[in-house]
């Protein structure tokens, strides 16, 4: 059976490294595997990255070096390639459906938009955790597109118990919380990006929480602004 590129698709495909190198827990295996069956994109992307899986098995760390320290514009430099890829990707998604039976007007189009000023970067809004636990740091960004309402949700941290899941969910003005994904936490400095179906001017808050409930971390979202 053929497969088509979803929003579905885009969130398991994050989750392949982490399978080939066998940090899944078993539910998110699970469920990675049920994809993979029915799914031949990802499953030919999963083939492609198996290769550097061995090889990342067979590096020996003894024979590595000091590790670099990576500049502090590196994490601002990756999330601006990233958007800019995945921005690019909803505009190819967009125009094979547009279809050929609209390609003059396309064209049309086309010479109407290069006469206008580029569109702005998606908006971005930091926000930070409250009541964190001592030595740990979060750090909740939201993003927004002209083109989808709903936000993307980038969590960066530190500090979070390694191995312990964690649950991430968008909290609606009613007090609904709706869950993005989860992720495994990892030692060290982090992040993790989901998608929310929750549109920016309904979002009130982001949060964590652990798999067991222990810990929920929450960071409070102003109102948009209005222009």
């Amino acid at each position: 059976m053929g497969s088509v590129t979803t929003e579905a698709c885009r969130r398991w495909r994050e989750t392949l490294g982490a399978y080939l190198l066998g940090h899944l827990s078993p539910e998110e295996r699970v469920g990675l595997e049920a994809h993979l069956d029915g799914c031949r994109d990802c499953r030919a992307e999963l083939d492609e990255l198996r290769p550097v899986a061995v090889s990342l098995a067979d590096a020996d760390p003894g024979h590595l070096g000091k590790a670099p320290v990576p500049p502090p514009d590196l994490a601002d430099r990756v999330f601006a390639r990233v958007r800019d890829r995945r921005r690019l990707e909803r505009r190819r998604r967009f125009a094979f459906r547009a279809g050929a039976g609209i390609a003059a007007a396309v064209i049309a189009l086309s010479v109407v938009v290069a006469l206008r000023p580029e569109p702005p970067h998606a908006q971005k809004e930091r926000f930070s955790f409250t009541a964190l636990p001592v030595g740990t740091k979060a750090i909740a960004t939201l993003y927004t597109y002209e083109e989808d309402p709903r936000v993307e949700v980038w969590i960066e941290y530190e500090g979070l118990t390694p191995g312990v899941i964690y649950a991430v969910w968008v909290e609606r003005a009613s007090g609904d919380r709706v869950r993005c994904g989860t992720f495994d936490a990892l030692d060290g400095r982090h992040h993790t990006v989901l998608t929310s179906s929750v549109s920016r001017s309904d979002a009130a808050a982001v949060g964590l929480t652990s798999a067991d409930g222990s810990q929920v971390l929450r960071a409070p979202v102003t109102a948009p602004e209005r222009t």
